[in-house]
Protein backbone atom coordinates (compact mmCIF):
# COMPACT_ATOMS: atom_id res chain seq x y z
CA UNK A 1 0.00 0.00 0.00
CA UNK A 2 1.83 3.07 -1.24
CA UNK A 3 2.07 6.03 1.71
CA UNK A 4 -0.11 9.59 1.45
CA UNK A 5 2.95 11.45 2.19
CA UNK A 6 0.20 14.65 2.57
CA UNK A 7 -1.67 12.78 5.31
CA UNK A 8 1.43 12.29 7.69
CA UNK A 9 3.44 15.27 6.87
CA UNK A 10 1.45 17.20 9.44
CA UNK A 11 2.23 14.26 12.32
CA UNK A 12 5.64 14.57 11.71
CA UNK A 13 5.97 18.42 11.45
CA UNK A 14 4.00 18.26 15.19
CA UNK A 15 5.77 15.98 16.46
CA UNK A 16 8.84 17.97 15.93
CA UNK A 17 7.47 21.21 17.20
CA UNK A 18 6.28 20.52 20.30
CA UNK A 19 9.49 18.38 21.19
CA UNK A 20 11.63 20.89 20.23
CA UNK A 21 9.97 24.41 20.00
CA UNK A 22 9.68 26.38 23.58
CA UNK A 23 7.42 28.71 21.89
CA UNK A 24 4.50 25.88 21.16
CA UNK A 25 1.68 25.59 23.56
CA UNK A 26 1.84 22.04 24.31
CA UNK A 27 5.83 21.91 24.88
CA UNK A 28 5.75 21.95 28.40
CA UNK A 29 4.18 18.82 28.64
CA UNK A 30 7.00 17.11 26.01
CA UNK A 31 10.22 18.80 25.22
CA UNK A 32 9.74 20.62 28.35
CA UNK A 33 9.93 17.45 30.52
CA UNK A 34 12.30 15.88 28.31
CA UNK A 35 10.38 14.03 25.54
CA UNK A 36 12.56 13.81 22.73
CA UNK A 37 12.74 12.83 18.61
CA UNK A 38 15.13 10.43 17.89
CA UNK A 39 17.98 11.27 15.01
CA UNK A 40 16.50 9.07 12.55
CA UNK A 41 13.39 10.24 13.25
CA UNK A 42 14.55 14.02 12.12
CA UNK A 43 14.42 13.29 8.20
CA UNK A 44 10.73 12.89 7.49
CA UNK A 45 10.93 10.26 4.70
CA UNK A 46 12.81 7.81 7.62
CA UNK A 47 9.50 8.86 9.75
CA UNK A 48 7.36 7.77 6.95
CA UNK A 49 9.20 4.67 6.07
CA UNK A 50 8.61 3.27 9.53
CA UNK A 51 5.55 4.20 10.95
CA UNK A 52 3.90 3.26 7.25
CA UNK A 53 0.30 4.82 6.37
CA UNK A 54 -1.55 6.13 8.52
CA UNK A 55 -4.85 4.03 9.45
CA UNK A 56 -8.63 6.18 9.20
CA UNK A 57 -9.28 7.80 12.71
CA UNK A 58 -5.71 7.06 14.17
CA UNK A 59 -2.81 9.35 15.17
CA UNK A 60 0.55 8.96 16.29
CA UNK A 61 0.84 7.45 19.90
CA UNK A 62 4.03 6.69 22.36
CA UNK A 63 3.36 3.11 24.10
CA UNK A 64 5.39 4.45 26.66
CA UNK A 65 4.22 8.20 27.74
CA UNK A 66 7.60 9.12 29.13
CA UNK A 67 9.18 7.72 26.54
CA UNK A 68 10.74 9.26 23.30
CA UNK A 69 9.16 9.47 19.69
CA UNK A 70 11.12 6.55 18.39
CA UNK A 71 10.37 3.23 16.28
CA UNK A 72 10.18 0.86 19.38
CA UNK A 73 7.94 3.27 21.29
CA UNK A 74 5.27 4.55 18.50
CA UNK A 75 2.01 3.12 16.88
CA UNK A 76 -0.56 4.61 15.03
CA UNK A 77 -3.83 4.25 17.35
CA UNK A 78 -7.59 5.13 18.09
CA UNK A 79 -8.20 7.95 20.61
CA UNK A 80 -9.42 4.71 22.85
CA UNK A 81 -6.09 3.00 22.61
CA UNK A 82 -4.33 5.97 23.33
CA UNK A 83 -6.60 6.65 26.46
CA UNK A 84 -5.11 3.27 28.16
CA UNK A 85 -1.37 4.79 27.80
CA UNK A 86 -2.68 8.49 28.53
CA UNK A 87 -0.43 9.74 31.83
CA UNK A 88 -3.01 10.31 34.45
CA UNK A 89 -3.32 13.33 36.56
CA UNK A 90 -3.11 13.07 40.17
CA UNK A 91 -4.50 15.61 42.21
CA UNK A 92 -4.10 15.44 46.62
CA UNK A 93 -4.98 17.79 48.91
CA UNK A 94 -2.99 17.89 52.07
CA UNK A 95 -3.95 16.42 55.24
CA UNK A 96 -3.07 19.34 57.55
CA UNK A 97 -3.76 22.75 55.23
CA UNK A 98 -5.95 21.34 52.53
CA UNK A 99 -3.70 23.26 50.05
CA UNK A 100 -4.05 20.59 46.55
CA UNK A 101 -1.28 19.45 44.64
CA UNK A 102 -1.32 18.51 41.28
CA UNK A 103 1.11 15.54 40.07
CA UNK A 104 1.42 13.46 36.22
CA UNK A 105 1.92 9.37 37.16
CA UNK A 106 3.60 8.46 40.60
CA UNK A 107 2.68 11.18 43.26
CA UNK A 108 5.23 11.77 45.66
CA UNK A 109 3.72 13.22 49.12
CA UNK A 110 5.05 13.18 52.79
CA UNK A 111 2.66 10.65 54.05
CA UNK A 112 -0.27 12.99 52.92
CA UNK A 113 0.98 16.45 53.45
CA UNK A 114 2.48 18.70 51.37
CA UNK A 115 6.13 19.83 50.90
CA UNK A 116 5.26 23.08 52.63
CA UNK A 117 3.72 21.38 55.81
CA UNK A 118 6.57 18.56 55.81
CA UNK A 119 9.31 21.27 55.33
CA UNK A 120 7.84 23.27 58.84
CA UNK A 121 7.08 20.40 61.00
CA UNK A 122 11.34 19.52 59.87
CA UNK A 123 12.38 22.92 60.63
CA UNK A 124 10.77 23.06 63.89
CA UNK A 125 11.80 19.26 65.04
CA UNK A 126 7.42 18.85 65.36
CA UNK A 127 6.33 14.68 65.34
CA UNK A 128 3.57 14.30 62.49
CA UNK A 129 0.42 14.81 63.36
CA UNK A 130 -1.75 12.11 65.43
CA UNK A 131 -5.22 13.54 65.88
CA UNK A 132 -6.92 16.65 64.47
CA UNK A 133 -6.10 19.63 66.76
CA UNK A 134 -2.66 19.04 66.43
CA UNK A 135 -2.95 19.54 62.29
CA UNK A 136 -5.85 22.74 63.14
CA UNK A 137 -2.44 24.14 65.14
CA UNK A 138 -0.36 23.64 62.24
CA UNK A 139 -3.01 24.99 59.67
CA UNK A 140 -3.27 28.05 61.51
CA UNK A 141 0.81 28.53 62.48
CA UNK A 142 1.19 28.16 58.26
CA UNK A 143 -1.09 31.18 57.98
CA UNK A 144 0.20 33.06 60.71
CA UNK A 145 3.56 32.78 59.15
CA UNK A 146 2.14 34.02 56.23
CA UNK A 147 0.80 37.44 57.68
CA UNK A 148 3.12 37.72 61.16
CA UNK A 149 3.79 41.19 60.10
CA UNK A 150 2.51 43.38 63.76
CA UNK A 151 0.07 45.93 62.95
CA UNK A 152 -1.87 49.12 65.06
CA UNK A 153 -5.31 49.93 64.50
CA UNK A 154 -6.24 53.70 65.78
CA UNK A 155 -9.82 54.13 66.57
CA UNK A 156 -11.24 57.09 64.48
CA UNK A 157 -13.55 58.63 66.97
CA UNK A 158 -11.25 58.02 70.18
CA UNK A 159 -7.72 57.70 69.00
CA UNK A 160 -7.16 55.10 71.11
CA UNK A 161 -4.18 52.45 69.84
CA UNK A 162 -4.59 48.79 69.93
CA UNK A 163 -1.82 46.88 68.66
CA UNK A 164 -1.41 43.25 67.47
CA UNK A 165 1.85 40.67 67.07
CA UNK A 166 0.08 39.27 64.15
CA UNK A 167 -1.98 40.19 61.35
CA UNK A 168 -4.07 37.47 61.81
CA UNK A 169 -5.01 38.18 65.37
CA UNK A 170 -6.64 41.31 64.51
CA UNK A 171 -8.71 39.75 61.50
CA UNK A 172 -10.29 37.23 63.86
CA UNK A 173 -11.65 40.09 66.09
CA UNK A 174 -11.75 42.58 63.46
CA UNK A 175 -12.72 40.56 59.75
CA UNK A 176 -11.45 40.49 56.81
CA UNK A 177 -11.58 44.59 56.78
CA UNK A 178 -8.20 44.61 58.52
CA UNK A 179 -6.52 43.34 55.68
CA UNK A 180 -8.43 45.63 53.15
CA UNK A 181 -7.62 48.55 55.45
CA UNK A 182 -3.81 47.34 54.74
CA UNK A 183 -3.95 47.02 51.29
CA UNK A 184 -5.30 50.63 50.88
CA UNK A 185 -8.52 49.15 49.58
CA UNK A 186 -10.65 50.67 51.97
CA UNK A 187 -9.89 53.65 54.92
CA UNK A 188 -10.94 51.84 57.92
CA UNK A 189 -12.43 48.90 59.34
CA UNK A 190 -14.95 49.00 62.15
CA UNK A 191 -14.07 52.07 63.53
CA UNK A 192 -9.80 51.75 63.15
CA UNK A 193 -7.64 52.73 60.83
CA UNK A 194 -4.86 50.20 60.55
CA UNK A 195 -0.98 50.17 59.87
CA UNK A 196 1.59 48.15 59.74
CA UNK A 197 4.06 48.49 62.90
CA UNK A 198 7.48 50.40 61.70
CA UNK A 199 10.63 48.26 61.93
CA UNK A 200 12.99 49.98 64.65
Amino acid sequence: MAIKYHEIYSTWCSMIQRCTNPKRQSWHLYGGRGINVCERWRKFQNFAQDMGPRPHGTSIDRINPNGNYEPDNCRWATPKEQAETKRRKIIKNCINCGDTTESYGSFRSWHGECHACHEYRRRNKISRPTDQKELNKIKAQKIREATKKEIYGINTTTGEKIYFEAQLDARKIYGNGVNNCLMGRTKTAKGFTWHYKEEK
